[in-house]
């Protein structure tokens, strides 16, 4: 039951980062916090490809486990930077929500 359990738990994790990777979920938000926290537009669309790339492969080890630690750590490694971009609760502003705006 543990394994299936611990498969089940990759396959779903893993989702969100695919989902993303193949941007069926759209980047334009993630574009237009990287362009308000300074990021020079022209490397906008680069990072958002990397970011992409690194998903899909990342994502796809972790469901098919190959190397799941290695796609973990840097799925992890991915969400730092992007979680402190997006969701800057500590500079006191209101992160409007594009669901319900």
């Amino acid at each position: 039951m543990e394994r299936y359990t611990l498969i089940a738990a990759r396959v779903l994790i893993s989702i969100v980062f695919l989902l993303n990777g193949l941007d069926i979920i759209g980047q334009t938000l993630a574009a237009h916090e990287m362009a308000a926290h300074g990021v020079p537009i022209v490397l906008v669309p680069t990072l958002i490809m990397g970011a992409r790339a690194l998903q899909l492969v990342a994502g796809t080890g972790l469901v098919l486990g190959i190397y799941p630690r290695v796609s973990a750590i840097a799925l992890l490694l991915f969400l730092i930077p992007a979680t402190l971009m997006a969701h800057a609760f500590w500079q006191g502003r209101a992160h409007r929500c594009i669901w319900f705006s």
